[in-house]
């Protein structure tokens, strides 16, 4: 069994802040990764969007709606409940807020997955 690594959603957000950023690229690169292994399906999420984002942000918000679709796949086989939230995100998105949002919502819920007890099957 594959599990990511349990991160604390508020700090996922500090360190983004305090690092412009950089942190937040970081971030959603790792947890691509981990859900993709998690998954067992190398073309559930690509990684490297995390990273062309810096330079077209509308492609951030394609790898965000895949994350939360993998998300949709991986939550269940782990026994624990999940309803897409991309579009709550891409609201909050005109409002300035919804990558933060995103970032801490995807992380909280990606502890409750790691910490689960079921296999992936």
């Amino acid at each position: 069994m594959v599990n990511g690594e349990r991160r604390e959603p508020i700090m996922v957000l500090l360190l983004s802040f305090v690092t412009c950023n950089i942190y937040g690229i970081y971030w959603h690169w790792k947890v691509g990764e981990e859900i993709r292994a998690a998954l067992g399906k190398p073309d559930a999420v690509n990684p490297a969007l995390a990273l062309f984002s810096i330079i077209c942000p509308p492609i951030m918000l394609y790898y965000i709606y895949t994350l939360d679709n993998a998300m949709q796949e991986l939550a269940p086989k782990k026994g624990v409940q999940y309803s897409s939230n991309f579009i709550l995100w891409l609201l909050l998105c005109l409002l300035g807020v919804g990558y933060f949002v995103e970032m801490f919502m995807l992380q909280d819920k990606l502890n409750d997955v790691w910490a689960a007890d079921a296999p992936v099957v």
